[in-house]
């Protein structure tokens, strides 16, 4: 069986794909999209939310033997729609699409190497290799792809977070920007939503965007994202801390299959929730999926009928800013002061003091009371030598660590390198398996606070950028020096 490299980890990690249909559809935005002949139909419909949680997996029987992992299916199924879906995002021919075949056929049964659908292990009442597990309540991280992805492309970060002992979820946003999403009706017939190209996109008389060249479209995601967040989020928590879903958040499984939801709700021996959601939560996002977390951040809860999301870290991988408001992005809660300044008090002494001041404004309480998540962004050598984006991403990530934490740049890494494309057991480098396994350690060590320690052990070096040729329109093509497992501090 082709899979994955194996998850390593005090814990076993279980897979289970949740799917939240919604009562009534919600259209985000007012682009529009062909449908049929001369027909056009909205381009963001909001009729249900997909994710898959990666979670610490209780792998034993009621008897006490062993589970078998089986593994779970890396590419969405049927074949011939993630098929489609690839070729349709890279706009590839039909001639080339067909000589992708073979390669696709290779990998249509790898596998990601965990417990499908086991139950959720009880962190305060199981043994874990002859101890007890270290948390009292599995701390919760919410996962956003980025353009071209899916639940499961970044599985091997998502499992070794997991394997930490936390839970993640693993947003399928059904936005456009996945390279496919499968529907299925309960009659079984299966629809399929293709990535939306920009040049796909339509906009009717009135509803033109003052300024096209600004990426309206994707501003649209953006919002649209944030809803499947603050919804995914809201049914979640009401599964584990209620023991059943309210009318308007009933949580199933994507497919039908049995899964023990008791082991989800069920209290610990200290009569505490299994998962903590009430509090520090992580948001974890990659390229189109770090401009979510921003975005998350920066504004309030789409609806005021979505509770907030108590975000403690948010950790931002190659993240894509040009969908974002110029300036800023900004936290929320600085802009609110801004915008209201009855909230605000005279001191502190945290240097966002300055950003505040040029606007008239001091240091709000509310910063006092719920202080900004702490951020840590971890960029690839393309992205960091992307000079006027980079810049502008120093600016933006000061706005949340003003105190300087922290950009990093791994060397020798591109943008795919947060996924599990290099790590495909076709293609597979051992240069590509040393970056997870510091992309994991990072994000681990950032999660538990001990970034500083992570960065001690690492090969830490400065900033420096050497010349290596030409590029075709005769410029210089540059790269970050360093190697493999390098970490450049900023």
């Amino acid at each position: 069986m082709l899979s994955f490299p194996s998850i390593a980890g005090p814990y076993k990690v279980g897979a289970t794909t949740f799917l939240l249909p919604l009562r009534s559809l919600s259209v985000i935005g007012s682009a529009k999209l062909r449908h049929g002949k001369d027909g056009l139909r909205p381009a963001l419909p909001l009729e249900e939310v997909v994710f898959t949680a990666f979670y610490p997996a209780d792998t034993t029987e009621s008897n006490g033997s062993k589970r078998t992992s089986k593994g779970i299916d890396w590419l969405s199924k049927p074949v011939s729609s993630s098929l489609r879906g690839y070729a349709h995002f890279r706009n590839y021919s039909k001639f080339f699409t067909w000589l992708l075949w073979p390669f696709i056929y290779l990998i249509a049964n790898v596998k990601i190497p965990v417990h499908a659908n086991a139950p959720l292990l009880n962190p305060t009442g199981a043994l874990v290799d002859g101890r007890k597990p270290d948390f009292r309540q599995w701390p919760l991280v919410i996962f956003s792809h980025g353009l071209g992805g899916s639940r499961t492309v970044y599985s091997q970060l998502c499992s070794r977070i997991a394997a930490s002992g936390r839970v993640v979820i693993a947003m399928e946003h059904r936005d456009g920007s996945g390279h496919v999403c499968v529907k299925r009706s309960p009659s079984g017939a299966v629809t399929t939503k293709l990535y939306i190209r920009n040049d796909e996109v339509i906009w009717e008389a009135g509803d033109m965007p003052s300024d096209p060249g600004s990426f309206p479209f994707r501003k649209d995601q953006l919002i649209f994202r944030r809803h499947e967040i603050y919804l995914a989020y809201s049914a979640f928590s009401s599964l584990v801390g209620n023991g059943h879903n309210t009318e308007n958040s009933v949580l199933q499984t994507i497919d039908g299959s049995q899964v023990n939801l008791e082991s989800w709700f069920k209290r610990t021996s200290g009569d505490l929730l299994r998962v903590r959601c009430d509090a520090d939560v992580a948001l974890v996002g990659h390229s189109f999926g770090g401009a979510t977390v921003f975005s998350l951040l920066s504004n309030p809860p789409p609806s005021s009928e979505y509770p907030r999301i108590p975000a403690t870290h948010a950790l931002v991988l190659d993240p894509w800013l040009e969908p974002l408001p110029s300036p800023g992005p900004a936290p929320h809660s600085i802009q609110n002061a801004i915008i209201n300044p009855e909230l605000t008090t005279l001191s502190s002494s945290s240097s966002s003091e300055s950003t505040l001041q040029e606007s008239g404004t001091d240091i709000p309480n509310v910063l006092k009371s719920n202080p900004l998540p702490r951020m840590l962004v971890l960029n690839s050598d393309p992205f960091t030598l992307w000079k006027d984006h980079f810049e502008r991403l120093s600016g933006v990530v000061e706005a949340w660590e003003p105190d300087g934490r922290r950009v990093l740049t791994l060397a020798r890494s591109v943008h795919i390198s947060f996924s599990d494309f290099p790590l495909l057991p076709i293609i597979r480098k051992a240069s590509a398996e040393v970056l997870m396994d510091l992309i994991s350690k990072l994000a681990i060590s950032f999660l538990d606070g001990k970034i500083e320690d992570a960065l001690r052990d690492a090969r830490t070096r400065k900033m420096e950028i050497e010349v290596i040729g030409k590029k075709k329109d005769g410029s210089p093509k540059r790269r970050c020096i360093g190697e493999v497992g390098d970490v450049i501090v900023h």
